[in-house]
């Protein structure tokens, strides 16, 4: 089973110790793409995994462990993690294009040059069981971009429902759990984005990467 990377390691260490490095990790100045690179996988997997197990076990409590053992559900569970993955990275990406555009004004990148960056990241990992390849998601990402750099920049709610919804419709849960949780689960999704927004805006000098990316 091809695995997405977990960034709970610091969960089997001593909470003071688990918080001072996080708080180290998001001090760490990102200076080079491969850096960005990282940020944007770890960041698209937290992000998906987080949101989309925190509702499963909200909703079913302590049937949710349960659950996790069945093979159809981790089946379900598997996919859910993958594509949502794509689609908060699409997000994430997004974000950082906003980040540059700001920064860089009439300097900035190509919009192909991000669409590059979102196939970087995704082939870091070995394509899914459930998949052929991501030129779906890609195009859909490149057609994404292409409109949202030509406009003002979005809100982090207007990213984050495009994400958000479709990881809430991937989450295997029944239709009559997800009737009134779509708003409090989008709230979730935006939160989590907001503070990766935040922390890239806060680590990343874009001027620096591009000048080393070029």
């Amino acid at each position: 089973m091809i695995a997405l990377p977990f960034r709970s390691a610091l969960q089997n260490l001593p909470r003071w110790l688990a918080d001072k490095l996080n708080v180290l990790a998001r001090k760490r100045p990102i200076t080079t793409r491969e850096q960005l690179i990282r940020f944007l996988d770890d960041n698209a997997a937290y992000i998906a995994q987080k949101c989309a197990y925190a509702y499963c076990h909200a909703r079913m409590g302590k049937l949710a462990y349960d659950a996790l053992k069945e093979p159809y559900f981790q089946n379900k569970m598997e996919v859910c993690r993958w594509e949502g993955y794509a689609v908060i990275l699409s997000d994430l990406v997004l974000r950082t294009a906003f980040w540059f555009q700001e920064r860089l004004d009439a300097d900035m990148p190509a919009t192909k040059e991000f669409e590059r960056l979102y196939r970087d990241v995704l082939a870091r990992h070995p394509i899914p069981k459930h998949r052929k390849d991501w030129r779906e998601q890609q195009q859909t990402f490149k057609r994404r971009i292409a409109v949202a750099l030509k406009n003002r920049p979005l809100s982090i709610r207007q990213t984050a429902e495009v994400g958000g919804k479709a990881l809430f419709n991937l989450v295997p849960m029944g239709q009559i759990f997800k009737d009134n949780d779509e708003k409090i689960f989008l709230n979730t999704v935006r939160i989590c984005l907001m503070n990766a927004d935040d922390d890239l805006r806060t680590r990343c000098d874009p001027r620096q990467i591009w000048n080393e990316d070029a």
